[in-house]
């Protein structure tokens, strides 16, 4: 009964890889410094123009 729990998790491991592969690649870095730029142009829009 575990070798078919096994083998059933390789399976299942199998095709999350094939999935993971077929997904565009991200990079990390760059969305990291576009939301960095993005939230300290809102800050000082929010310094410049105080509601």
């Amino acid at each position: 009964m575990s070798i078919l729990i096994v083998l059933l998790l390789i399976c299942n491991l199998a095709v999350l890889l094939n999935i993971n592969h077929k997904l565009p690649k991200r990079d990390y870095a760059r969305e990291a410094l576009d939301r960095d730029r993005q939230r300290k142009a809102e800050k000082e829009d929010q310094h410049r123009y105080p509601e």
